[in-house]
C-alpha cells in the first residue's frame, strides 16, 4: 500500500518509554488496536519528542487517521473513540 494512502485506525492509546535512565528517555506512542497488534504511531517523530498532542488520549480508546510510513503510522488527526462508531464499539465484558 503506498504511504500517501490515509487510513483510518482504531485502538487503546499506551506509551512506552524508550532510553529510560538517559538523557534521551522519551515515551514511544502506540496503538492496540482490537486483533491485539500494535502500530507505533507519532505526529512529530523527531527523536526525544514528547508528542503533547497525543499525550491526553494516553489510555483511551482512540481513533486515528493518517498515513503509514516505513516506521511509524502518521497521525494527521485524533479522537476519542465513540463507542456507535464502526469499528471502535468493544464489549468490554460488560
Amino acid at each position: 500500500m503506498p504511504a500517501s494512502d490515509v487510513q483510518t485506525l482504531h485502538g487503546f492509546l499506551f506509551a512506552k518509554l524508550a532510553a529510560i535512565g538517559s538523557r534521551s528517555e522519551t515515551p514511544i506512542y502506540y496503538l492496540q488496536q482490537f486483533d491485539d497488534s500494535e502500530q507505533r504511531i507519532a505526529i512529530d517523530a523527531r527523536p526525544f519528542n514528547d508528542e503533547p498532542k497525543l499525550r491526553p488520549y494516553l489510555a483511551t480508546k482512540v481513533t486515528v487517521t493518517g498515513t503509514q510510513g516505513p516506521e511509524y503510522f502518521h497521525v494527521a488527526s485524533i479522537t476519542r473513540c465513540a463507542s456507535d462508531t464502526h469499528g471502535c464499539g468493544i464489549n468490554w465484558g460488560g
